[in-house]
């Protein structure tokens, strides 16, 4: 299928940009930025559609939420820009060449990190969030109704009528919006899109919104802006490590907008009049908005690295000139603004609303020595995730080009930015307590949510120092080499400088095997997104495949989720009746309860036959559960099977069910009622 692969891809990509580009040039923003910000702003777009079409009961589709949308915004940018199509005084329009170049940066690097890795486009994680992703974007996909308010595993139908629990709640769900789209404009299953959905935000949103980012911070250098592309994808931690970790792929789709919305913000800031401060501002808080439908978590990396600008620029007095503030003791005024957000941080810190994020905690698991040392060595989270390896090579280009901004005094606000996540990794991975809760605690003390706020930080300072490295090394040859011998010199280093960082792990004859950053990282994608060695293997891949061949569409089948069922949803369209692994012991329905413990009493327990009635139960399903290796889930859980009782008390001789479908141990029966 991976030719439906790239079509979903190509979907993907289009769906991001047009709508949210259209709507910018509204805003008279320069094309080249305009197409940098647009991920950003059709998240924002399809998020406040899906809440007002499922309030009003209009069915959300391609042709709903983007179809109609972008068509109206293209007659209205069309007709305000049709005199003057540009910004005027924005000279800072983004180089075509340059956009040009961290798309292809992207999509080669993310071809080679992600996609290259899979099994195949089907592939998926099988870990706890991944049920709630693949299903519940089957089910956005099937219902047309893309709830944030009602997020859930099922359908809008099922929801009310035959889910086990009580489904559907609050849940930022702008990632599986795009991802509900895909499945339903390129007719391919949930887990395909998906990979697709993530590879465009990876590969595409990512390198576009650091180029506007980048591009804000060094004014529109282009030799920077070329070293800055191939170093935005040069840092494993982000947006690599998201791929395979959780996995938290609505919070990989927010960091992916940070630095949109950070450009968005500075833009705002060096406006030169009121109305441009005005708009500009305007947008950044949309952009913002945009995150939290996203992951709200988002926001509070963009205010960090605005935090860490604005005492930045209060410390050399222009945030002062700004807002008309006349003081002539800039390190007070920085010291009392920092004061400020270091109180408002507390209190929001300190919410009632927000203390189950912030009270969620991520057990220590190093010393601090070793935790700086890992952080040194951007080997973030080694030793607490299989992904995660130093890059030495990396983090010395980073050294240096800190030393280079200090010196310069250029971006320095980064470096505090970057401080602060360091300091918060320190305390999440190697400490207990308050301190860690009030740094880390809005990423719910997560490893590697810090660790990939930090590579966002680290991007345009380590830039700063490959591009101050290959510039004095290019003068060096420059006196040595024939004509233009200076840049190809360059050239030949940002080639050695890529296999550097990007080489695979290797061996040492007779030494040990070198571990690198992006070889790690690549094996355990390849690990974690193979069908072996969890809790559905290839063959019952293969089996489900069969299934659903077989099973009618809507058709209910009762299902032990914890034998790998609970993916064939979202995987295989099968609907299957429970389609989550935890929590049916505090809440449950009558019916589901009885399923669970007597269906195989069917034809003698008329209470048995009215539970199934009630769900709507027409088949049964059963893979294996003697898996040697079973999966994290099954490790937690367990097989299921003392849950199910009932289901298992179902052989090819028990009276009310119709054999259809066998392989080795696995089954699939039919109701007799039900025929």
């Amino acid at each position: 299928m991976w030719p439906e692969f790239f079509i979903a891809c190509s979907l993907g990509a289009a769906f991001l940009l047009c709508p949210g580009y259209l709507f910018l040039r509204i805003f008279r923003m320069a094309r080249g930025h305009a197409a940098c910000a647009a991920p950003l702003f059709s998240t924002l777009l399809f998020s406040i559609l899906s809440i007002v079409y499922e309030s009003i009961g209009i069915f959300a589709d391609p042709v709903s939420v983007i179809l109609i949308p972008t068509a109206l915004l293209a007659l209205v940018s069309g007709a305000l820009l049709v005199a003057k199509d540009t910004a005027r005084g924005d000279r800072a329009d983004g180089s075509p060449g340059i956009i040009l170049l961290y798309a292809v940066a992207g999509l080669v690097a993310g071809a080679l990190v992600f996609v290259s890795r899979l099994e195949g486009p089907l592939s998926f994680l099988e870990s706890w969030d991944e049920v709630h992703h693949l299903n519940g974007t089957q089910a956005f996909a099937e219902s047309g109704v893309f709830s944030f308010f009602h997020s859930s595993s099922y359908t809008a139908q099922e929801a009310a009528t035959i889910a086990p629990l009580e489904a559907g709640g609050f849940y930022p769900s702008g990632w599986q919006v795009v991802c509900a789209l895909v499945v339903q404009a390129a007719g391919v299953p949930a887990s395909l899109a998906i990979n697709a959905v993530n590879y465009i935000y990876s590969s595409l949103a990512f390198p576009l919104g650091m180029a506007l980012f980048l591009d804000t911070l060094f004014d529109h250098d282009g030799r920077l802006l070329a070293i800055g592309s191939l170093v935005s994808v040069s840092f494993a931690a982000f947006p690599w490590l998201l791929i395979c970790w959780g996995p938290i792929f609505p919070n990989l789709a927010a960091y992916c907008m940070v630095p949109a919305a950070c450009a968005l913000f500075l833009r705002a800031y060096g406006g030169q009049s009121a109305l441009e401060l005005a708009k500009g501002l305007a947008l950044f808080l949309l952009g913002l908005l945009g995150i939290v439908f996203l992951q709200p978590n988002g926001i509070f990396v963009v205010a960090v690295m605005i935090g860490s600008f604005l005492v930045r620029e209060a410390l050399q007095g222009r945030l002062q000139e700004r807002i008309g503030f006349v003081s002539k003791n800039h390190p007070r005024d920085a010291l009392v603004l920092t004061l400020l957000f270091a109180a408002l941080w507390f209190a929001v810190n300190r919410m009632p609303p927000l203390r189950g994020i912030v009270d969620f905690n991520w057990e220590k698991y190093q010393s601090p020595v070793r935790a700086l040392i890992n952080f040194a060595t951007l080997g973030y989270v080694d030793g607490f995730f299989a992904g995660s390896a130093a890059q030495p090579v990396l983090a010395a280009l980073l050294v240096y080009g800190i030393v280079r901004a200090l010196q310069k005094k250029s971006c320095t606000w980064l470096f505090q930015s970057y401080l602060f996540w360091g300091i918060a990794l320190v305390l999440s991975t190697s400490t207990e307590g308050l301190l860690k809760h009030l740094f880390a605690g809005f990423w719910y003390t997560d490893h590697c949510r810090l660790a990939s706020a930090a590579a966002i930080s680290a991007i345009p300072l380590a830039t700063i120092g490959v591009g101050d490295l290959l510039q004095r090394l290019a003068g060096v040859f420059e006196g040595r080499l024939p004509k233009g011998g200076g840049k190809l010199a360059e050239t030949a280093m940002l080639a050695l400088y890529a296999a550097a960082i990007f080489f695979p792990t290797f061996h040492i004859p007779g030494i040990s095997e070198v571990q690198t950053g992006f070889g790690r990282l690549c094996s355990t994608i390849e690990s974690d997104y193979r069908a072996e060695g969890g809790m559905i293997d290839t063959d019952e891949l293969a089996f489900l495949e069969e299934v659903a061949e077989i099973v009618p569409d809507g058709a209910i089948v009762a299902n032990n989720p914890l034998d790998g069922s609970v993916f064939a949803y979202g995987a295989y369209d099968i609907h299957i009746l429970y389609r989550s692994v935890s929590g049916y012991e505090s809440s449950e329905r009558g019916s589901s309860r009885i399923i669970r413990s007597s269906l195989g009493e069917l034809p003698s327990d008329d209470a048995v036959g009215e539970a199934a009635d009630d769900l709507r139960i027409e088949y049964v399903l059963l893979l294996n559960v003697d898996s040697p290796s079973a999966g994290y889930i099954n490790s937690v859980m367990g097989d299921g099977t003392a849950e199910w009782a009932g289901l298992y008390g179902i052989d090819d001789e028990t009276p009310g069910f119709t054999l259809v479908l066998e392989e080795g141990a696995m089954r699939l029966y039919k109701l007799d009622e039900a025929a």
